[in-house]
C-alpha cells in the first residue's frame, strides 16, 4: 500500500515537473513571438515603433516644458537686463526639472545675445543660430550622445512683441558606447530589445547601412530629425539571449523536479524496516542530487550578472565545475545535502553495532585501539589538508574580497561565494565528525579519564605531528589547520551526548542547535580564511602591483608608442585640426582639437599624465590638452625634422621633485609639405598606477562602466609610498608614510632583492613589501586585521550564516510541502514561544538589550555622518579659500588681463596639487579652466556652471556654498566661492569626489561596527538574560509542574522558594491551597467513608433485626409454654434458652448501634445544665460496684449549655464505656468541667487505663475500629458525630500504660452568655 502511494507521488511529481518545463518552453516561445516577432525584420519593426513612441513622449515633454517656462519667464525678461531678478527664473527652472516625470530634462533660459541667464539640470550650449528663430525641435550631437532640443521664444506682450529671450529644453536620447567623448563612438538609445544607433539629420549618409534596419524620425512638421538604425545582428543576439534564458529556466525547472523526486524516496527510507529498504532510497536520492547538480551546471545565466561572472570567481584548479559563483554555491548545496543524506545510514550502522562493541581494552588490545584511532587521526589530517588547499584555490581564484562577509552593499557574486564557503565548511566538518565517530563504532568509549586520554593520544598525536612536519612547507596555515582538526575531534567526541539531548529537546532548542552546527565550522576555519586572504593579497602585490611599480618607465614608453600608432590611423583628423590660425597673443590656448586627438588613445584609457600639443604649419601652438601635466602654455614654436616619430626622454624638475619625462613628436605631412606638428608629452606619475587610479571615482565612469563596489575595487586597501634614498617620502597614496628604521633601510640598501616586513604604526600593524632601484625605494603594503577587525568579520560571518540558515529553513519547508507533501511545522516554534513564559521572558531580555543599542547606534551613525559631512564642508571651504587666495595673489601680481591668460588648465593643475583637490574656474555660466579638463571634454561633466553654485554666489551673494553634483551614477559634493580678483562674475569650485568616497568608507566602517555591537549585545543579552529569565521563570515553571501534579491528585506537593517578593507570596498561596485541598480531600474521603459505613450499618441492622424478633419470641414462648404446663425446662435446656435470649439482646444492642450510626439525627438544642447531665449519666455506673473510683467535679455554677441532651448524653456514655473497658482491673475515672476563654465549656474525661499507641490513636474515630475484644467499634464515631452536631469538638490524648484523656468542648447557651 505504501509502495503504491510512493509510486503515485513519484509519478505525480514527474508529470508536474514535465508540465512545468513544457510550460516554461511554451511561455518563452509565446513571449518571444510577442516581443520579437517571428523574424528579425518583425523585431526591427517593433523596435522602430518603440523608438518612435519614445521620441514622441520626449518631444511632447520638451515642448511642454519649454512652453511653460516661456510663460513663467516673460515677466522677468520684460525688465531691462540690469534690472532683472534671475532668482525666480532659477527657481522655476529647478521646479520644472525636479518633477519626477522630467528629471532627465535640462532647461536653459537664454538672453537675446545667446548667453545663458538661468538653467537647471545638465544642459549643453545651444548654438546661437538655433535661438533666434521661432519654436523648433532639433537634434544635436555632443560628447556624451545625441540630445533632443526644443526651443520656445519668449516674446513681449501682443502677437508681434519683441524677442525677450529663448527657452531651450533638452533631453539625452542616447549615450555613446564606450568612453564618453570617444572619437568614432556611436551614440545608442537603449530599448528593451536592442540598442538603436542614432545620427542627427545633418550626418545622415545617402547609403543605407548594411545589415541594419534604418528609419528616419521626423518632427511634427515632417522635417527629419534623426536617423535611427538597429543591427539585425543585435536583434539576433537579443533573440538568442531570450532563448538562452528560456532554456536556463527549463533546466532550472528540470533540476527542481529531480530534487522533488527525492521526497517520496526519503519518505520511504524513513519507513524502511530492512537494510535493503533503507539503502536503496539513499543511493537513489544521492543519484538524484548529482543529476540535479548536473542540470544546474547547464545553466549559463544572464549576461552581466555577477552571480555568473567568471571575473568574480573561477577556480584555477577546478574550472570545469567551478566556473562562476553560482557553480560554487550550487556545489556547496550539493555537498551539504550529500553529507546530510549519508549521516542517516552512518548513524544507523553505528547504532547497529552497539550490541557487538567491545569494552575499552588494556594491554595489547589497547595498542590496537590506539593504532586504529591513529589511522583515523591521519585521515583527518589528510582531509583537512585537502580542504585547506580547496580554500586556498578559492581565494586565489576570487576577484573580490571574500572576507567582506557583509551583504551590504549587495553583490550577488560575493554573497554567493560567502554562502558557498559556509556550506562547504559545514559539509566538511559534518563529514569529518561522521568519519571519526564511525572509527569509534567498534568500541565502547565513555567519558572516563582513561578513555579520554587514549583517544586524545590516538587522535592528537597524528594531528600535531602531521601539521608540525608538513604545515610549514605545504603553504597551508599551520595554526588554522591545527585549530580546525582539534575542533573536529572534540566535536566527534561530544557528538553522541549532544545528539541524545537533541532527540528529546524542544523545537526551539533543535533549531538553535542546528544554527550552531552551521556556524561553528565557519568559526573553526576562519583563521584559515584570514591566512589565505593574506596570501592572496601578497600574491597580487608581488605578481601585479610590484612589477607595475618597477616598470613604470617601460609601461609609459609602451603606452606612448601605442598612442602613436593609434594617432597615425587618424591622419585625416590631424590634418584638419592643424590647418588653423594660432590664437591671438595673450589669449588662452584652446584644448578642444588636442583633446580630440588625445581621446581614444592608450593615454586616455590608462589616464596617463600626459599632454598633446598641435602646431600649425608655421610651427605656432594652436591647441594643447594636458591631463595632470602642467607646462608653460604660452605660445611657443616646436620643430621636428621629419614625418616619422621621434621619441626621447629627460629628467625635468616637477615642483619640488625631479621626474622622468618622455617626449614624442613628428610632423604632419601632406602633399603640399609639412602641414603642422604633433607632440606628445608623458611623465612618470605614481598616481596613475592601476591599483591607485582604480580607486578614483572618475576612472570607471570615464571607461564607460559603473562604479565598482568598495569591496570589489582592486587594491582598495593597498597603500603605496615612494621614498628617496634620503628616507624622505616622495609620494604617498595614503595619509601617512611607514617609518623606515635602520634595520629595514640597511636591508634595502644591501641589495635589490625585494622582501616583506611588518611595520608597526601608531594604531595598527602593516605588512609592507619593499623593493628599490636606483631612482627610489618603493613600498607597497596593507594593514593587518586588528582585534576589532576580526570581531567585525566574525559578526558579519555570523550574520551571513544566519541568512544562509534562514534560506535553508525556507527551502526545507518548501521541500516538505512539495516533495514530502507534509504540513510544515513552522508554527511549532511559534507555539512553543507563545506557550512558554520562560522563552518569552528570554526573548524580551534579548530584545531589551538590542533595541536600545541599535537605536543608539543608528542615532550615533546619523550624528557621526552629519559631523563628517560638516567637517568635509569646513575643509572644503578652507580649501576653496586657499585656492581663491592664491588666485587673487596671482591677480595682484599680473593684473586682471594677464591673470585670465595665466589661469589656464596647466595653472589649475598646479594649483590642485597644492590644495590636494581638483579646481575648476568659471566665469559667468561658462567654464574657463579646469585641473581635470578631460572630464569636461568627454562630456562626463557639464561645462556650464553648476546652477546652485551660480545662484548662491552670483545672485544671492553668499561667500561660500556647498552643493551636490552628479557625474554619471556618482554623486559628490562641490564647494564654491567667488573670485572677485578675476572678475565680478568669476567663481571657483572644488569638487570633493575623493573625500566623498572617504566619508562613505568611514560610514560603511561605522555600519560594520554597528553590526558588531548588535551581535555582541545579542550575545551579552542572551548570556545575562538566560540565567535571569531562568531565575524569574523558575518559580513559575515549578508552579506549573506542581499544578500538573495537583491536577493528577497529588495534594502533598509543596514548592520551596528563596524569593522575598510577589513570587514568594504566590508560592505560599499555592502551598496553602494545596494543604487546604489535601485537608478537604481527607475530609471528603472521611465523609464518603462514613456514608458508606452508615449504609452498610443500616443494611446490617435491618438484616439482624428481622430474624432476631422471631428467635426471641420463640425462645420466650418455649419457656412460657413449659411454665404454663408446670413443667420447667431441664437445666441444660433452660441454660440454652438463657444463652439464646442474652445473645439476642446483645445482637439487638449491636443492631441499635448500627441503626444509630446509620441514622442522621437532628440536634434539638435546648439549654441544659451540664452538672445534671453528667450526674444522670454517671449514676448507673456508680451502682455497679466499687471496682472503679469515680471523681466527678462538675460545678453547678457553670452556665447552661445550648445542646441536645440526648445526643450529648449518648456521646458521654460511649466515652465512659470505653474508659471502663480500658480499666479491666479497676482504676480511677475523673470527670471535671470548666469554662474556657472563648465562651465554651470544656468537659474532660480521664482514666488511668491501658492507653493507646499512636497508630490506634490516629484511627480512633474510624467506624468499626476498636481496641477491645468485643464491641462494634462505632461508639466513639457516634460520640464524635453527636458532639459535632451540637457545635462542639472532641479531642483524645492517650499514652500507652498511662491512660487516656478525652476533652469535649461544648457551646454555652446564648442567654447564659448574656447573663454573664
Amino acid at each position: 500500500m505504501r509502495l503504491a502511494s510512493r509510486r503515485q507521488s513519484l509519478i505525480a511529481i514527474l508529470v508536474a515537473g514535465l508540465a512545468a518545463t513544457l510550460l516554461v518552453v511554451i511561455g518563452g516561445w509565446a513571449v518571444e513571438r510577442v516581443r520579437l516577432g517571428p523574424n528579425d525584420r518583425a523585431a526591427a519593426r517593433r523596435v522602430e515603433g518603440s523608438v518612435r513612441a519614445q521620441l514622441d513622449r520626449v518631444s511632447h515633454a520638451l515642448r511642454g516644458a519649454a512652453s511653460d517656462l516661456a510663460e513663467a519667464a516673460r515677466p522677468s525678461l520684460a525688465h531691462p537686463a540690469d534690472e532683472r531678478d534671475l532668482r525666480p527664473l532659477f527657481g522655476r527652472a529647478d521646479e520644472l526639472t525636479s518633477d519626477p516625470d522630467a528629471r532627465t530634462i535640462a532647461v536653459t533660459i537664454y538672453g537675446t545675445d545667446g548667453s545663458p541667464l538661468a538653467w537647471a539640470g545638465r544642459p549643453s550650449q545651444v548654438p546661437v543660430e538655433r535661438l533666434n528663430g521661432g519654436p523648433s525641435l532639433f537634434v544635436s550631437r555632443g560628447p556624451v550622445g545625441v540630445r533632443l532640443v526644443a526651443t520656445a521664444p519668449v516674446t513681449g506682450p501682443g502677437s508681434g512683441g519683441p524677442l525677450l529671450g529663448t527657452i531651450a529644453a533638452e533631453a539625452l536620447l542616447s549615450t555613446v558606447s564606450g568612453m564618453p567623448g570617444h572619437a568614432g563612438s556611436t551614440p545608442t538609445m537603449p530599448t528593451p530589445l536592442a540598442p538603436v544607433a542614432l545620427r542627427p539629420a545633418s550626418e545622415i549618409a545617402r547609403d543605407q547601412p548594411s545589415g541594419r534596419h534604418a528609419f528616419l524620425l521626423h518632427d511634427a512638421g515632417g522635417r527629419p530629425l534623426v536617423e535611427a538604425s538597429v543591427a539585425y545582428e543585435d536583434l539576433a543576439e537579443a533573440r538568442a539571449r531570450h532563448r538562452r534564458g528560456v532554456v536556463d529556466l527549463a533546466w532550472l525547472a528540470a533540476a527542481l523536479t529531480v530534487l522533488l523526486l527525492a521526497g517520496p524516496l526519503l519518505d520511504g527510507r524513513q519507513r524502511a524496516r530492512t537494510r535493503g529498504e533503507y539503502c536503496v532510497p539513499t543511493v537513489a536520492v544521492a543519484v538524484l542530487l548529482l543529476v540535479a547538480r548536473g542540470l544546474l551546471w547547464l545553466i549559463r545565466g544572464p549576461g552581466g550578472s555577477r552571480l555568473f561572472s567568471p571575473a568574480i570567481y573561477k577556480s584555477a584548479a577546478l574550472g570545469a565545475w567551478f566556473r562562476h559563483p553560482a557553480d560554487f554555491l550550487a556545489t556547496g548545496l550539493l555537498a551539504i545535502a550529500l553529507v546530510a543524506l549519508i549521516a542517516g545510514p552512518a548513524e544507523r550502522w553505528r547504532i547497529g553495532r552497539r550490541s557487538r562493541r567491545t569494552s575499552l581494552p588494556r594491554g595489547a588490545s589497547a595498542a590496537r585501539f590506539v593504532a586504529a584511532q591513529a589511522v583515523a587521526g591521519l585521515a583527518l589530517v589528510a582531509a583537512v589538508a585537502l580542504f585547506e588547499r580547496f580554500l586556498g584555490d578559492t581565494f586565489a581564484s576570487s576577484g573580490t574580497d571574500i572576507l567582506y562577509f557583509s551583504p551590504h552593499p549587495w553583490n550577488a557574486g560575493r554573497v554567493a561565494l560567502g554562502a558557498g564557503l559556509v556550506l562547504f565548511h559545514a559539509a566538511f566538518a559534518w563529514a569529518a565528525v561522521l568519519g571519526l565517530r564511525s572509527a569509534l563504532a567498534f568500541w565502547l568509549v565513555g567519558a572516563e579519564p582513561r578513555a579520554v586520554a587514549l583517544l586524545a593520544l590516538a587522535w592528537g598525536a597524528p594531528v600535531v605531528l602531521g601539521w608540525a612536519w608538513w604545515g610549514g612547507t605545504s603553504g597551508l596555515p599551520r595554526s588554522g589547520a591545527l585549530l580546525a582538526s582539534a575542533g573536529l575531534a572534540a566535536a566527534a567526541f561530544h557528538a553522541p551526548r549532544g545528539l541524545t539531548r537533541l532527540r528529546h529537546a524542544s523545537q526551539g532548542y533543535r533549531l538553535a542547535a542546528m544554527f550552531v552546527a552551521l556556524l561553528l565550522p565557519s568559526l573553526l576555519f576562519y583563521p584559515s580564511l584570514v591566512f589565505f586572504e593574506d596570501v592572496a593579497k601578497r600574491r597580487v602585490i608581488e605578481g601585479r602591483y610590484a612589477p607595475e611599480v618597477v616598470h613604470q618607465l617601460e609601461n609609459l614608453q609602451r603606452r606612448v608608442q601605442t598612442a602613436q600608432q593609434e594617432i597615425d590611423r587618424r591622419d585625416d583628423v590631424l590634418r584638419s585640426v592643424v590647418s588653423v590660425e594660432a590664437p591671438p597673443p595673450g589669449s588662452p590656448i584652446p584644448p578642444d582639437s588636442a583633446f580630440l586627438v588625445w581621446q581614444g588613445t592608450a593615454l586616455e584609457r590608462h589616464r596617463v599624465s600626459s599632454a598633446v600639443e598641435l602646431y600649425n604649419g608655421g610651427q605656432w601652438l594652436v591647441s594643447r590638452f594636458a591631463l595632470n601635466l602642467p607646462e608653460d602654455a604660452s605660445r611657443q614654436r616646436w620643430r621636428e625634422e621629419g614625418c616619422e616619430w621621434r621619441t626621447f626622454g629627460e629628467s625635468s624638475p616637477f615642483g619640488a621633485q625631479e621626474r622622468q619625462l618622455l617626449h614624442a613628436g613628428r610632423n604632419i605631412c601632406g602633399e603640399d609639405g609639412i602641414l603642422g606638428t604633433i607632440v606628445i608629452h608623458g611623465i612618470l606619475d605614481d598616481s596613475t598606477l592601476s591599483f591607485l587610479s582604480s580607486q578614483d571615482p572618475y576612472f570607471e565612469l570615464l571607461r564607460g562602466g559603473a562604479l565598482l563596489p568598495r569591496e570589489a575595487a582592486p587594491g582598495r586597501e593597498i597603500e603605496y609610498v615612494v621614498y628617496g634614498w634620503s628616507r624622505s617620502a616622495i609620494y604617498l597614496s595614503g595619509a601617512r608614510a611607514w617609518p623606515l628604521d635602520d634595520r629595514t633601510f640597511e636591508r634595502i640598501a644591501s641589495g635589490r632583492e625585494p622582501f616583506w616586513a611588518r611595520v608597526q604604526m601608531e594604531d595598527r600593524t602593516d605588512r609592507v613589501y619593499f623593493q628599490n632601484d636606483r631612482r627610489a625605494i618603493y613600498a607597497l603594503g596593507y594593514p593587518l586585521l586588528t582585534p576589532i577587525g576580526h570581531l567585525i568579520n566574525l559578526a558579519e560571518l555570523s550574520t551571513l550564516v544566519g541568512l544562509v540558515y534562514a534560506v535553508l529553513l525556507v527551502g526545507g519547508r518548501l521541500f516538505r510541502v512539495l516533495g514530502l507533501r507534509r504540513a510544515t511545522s513552522g508554527l511549532g516554534l511559534w507555539r512553543e514561544i507563545r506557550e512558554s513564559f520562560y522563552r518569552k521572558l528570554f526573548l524580551a531580555f534579548v530584545g531589551a538589550s538590542i533595541i536600545p543599542v541599535v537605536t543608539l547606534a543608528l542615532v550615533t551613525r546619523v550624528y557621526i555622518g552629519d559631523q563628517l559631512r560638516r567637517d568635509v564642508e569646513a575643509a572644503a571651504q578652507n580649501t576653496t579659500a586657499i585656492a581663491r587666495q592664491m588666485i587673487e595673489e596671482l591677480s595682484a601680481v599680473r593684473g586682471e588681463a594677464d591673470v585670465l591668460a595665466a589661469l589656464n588648465d596647466d595653472a589649475l593643475v598646479s594649483l590642485s596639487r597644492v590644495v590636494g583637490q581638483d579646481v575648476n574656474l568659471y566665469r559667468g555660466p561658462r567654464l574657463i579652466a579646469s585641473s581635470e579638463r578631460d572630464l569636461f571634454a568627454s562630456g562626463l561633466l557639464s561645462t556650464r556652471t553648476p546652477a546652485d553654485v551660480y545662484r548662491a554666489i552670483l545672485l544671492d551673494r553668499l561667500p561660500t556654498v556647498i552643493t551636490e553634483e552628479q557625474a554619471g551614477e556618482f554623486r559628490f559634493m562641490v564647494a564654491g566661492a567667488p573670485v572677485r580678483a578675476v572678475g565680478p562674475d568669476a567663481l571657483l569650485t572644488v569638487p570633493l569626489a575623493l573625500r566623498q568616497q572617504e566619508i562613505e568608507r568611514e560610514i560603511e566602517e561605522l555600519n560594520r561596527r554597528i553590526v558588531l555591537a548588535a551581535l555582541l549585545f545579542i550575545l551579552v543579552g542572551a548570556a545575562f538574560g538566560y540565567p535571569l529569565a531562568e531565575r524569574i521563570a523558575d518559580p513559575v515553571s515549578r508552579l506549573t509542574r506542581a499544578t500538573e501534579r495537583l491536577s493528577r491528585g497529588d495534594f502533598d506537593v509543596r514548592i520551596a522558594t528563596s524569593a522575598s517578593d510577589e513570587l514568594k507570596r504566590l508560592v505560599e498561596a499555592f502551598n496553602t491551597m494545596s494543604a487546604e485541598l489535601r485537608r478537604q480531600r481527607v475530609e471528603l474521603e472521611r465523609t464518603h467513608r462514613l456514608e458508606a459505613w452508615a449504609e452498610m450499618a443500616r443494611q446490617v441492622a435491618h438484616e439482624i433485626k428481622n430474624p432476631l424478633t422471631p428467635i426471641q419470641l420463640s425462645a420466650e414462648h418455649l419457656r412460657r409454654v413449659h411454665a404454663d404446663r408446670g413443667r420447667p425446662l431441664e437445666p441444660v435446656l433452660d441454660g440454652c434458652v438463657d444463652s439464646i435470649l442474652s445473645q439476642v439482646r446483645l445482637l439487638r444492642q449491636i443492631a441499635s448501634e448500627f441503626s444509630s450510626f446509620a441514622s442522621s439525627p437532628t440536634a434539638r438544642l435546648a439549654p441544659t445544665v451540664l452538672a445534671d447531665l453528667v450526674d444522670e449519666v454517671v449514676r448507673p455506673y456508680r451502682s455497679g460496684g466499687d471496682r472503679i473510683e469515680f471523681a466527678v467535679e462538675v460545678p453547678a455554677s457553670l452556665p447552661a449549655l445550648e445542646i441536645d441532651r440526648t445526643l450529648i448524653g449518648r456521646a458521654l456514655t460511649n466515652v465512659i464505656d470505653n474508659a471502663l473497658h480500658a480499666m479491666p482491673g479497676g482504676g480511677r475515672l475523673a470527670i471535671h468541667a470548666a469554662r474556657v476563654a472563648d465562651g465554651a465549656v470544656e468537659l474532660v474525661v480521664q482514666d488511668n487505663g491501658v492507653g493507646m499507641d499512636e497508630e490506634a490513636l490516629g484511627r480512633l474515630f474510624e467506624p468499626y475500629f476498636s481496641t477491645k475484644a468485643v464491641g462494634t467499634g462505632l461508639g466513639l464515631s457516634i460520640a464524635r458525630r453527636n458532639v459535632e452536631l451540637n457545635g462542639g469538638t472532641i479531642q483524645v490524648a492517650s499514652e500507652r500504660n498511662v491512660g487516656t484523656r478525652v476533652t469535649i468542648t461544648l457551646p454555652v447557651a446564648a442567654r447564659a452568655e448574656e447573663a454573664d
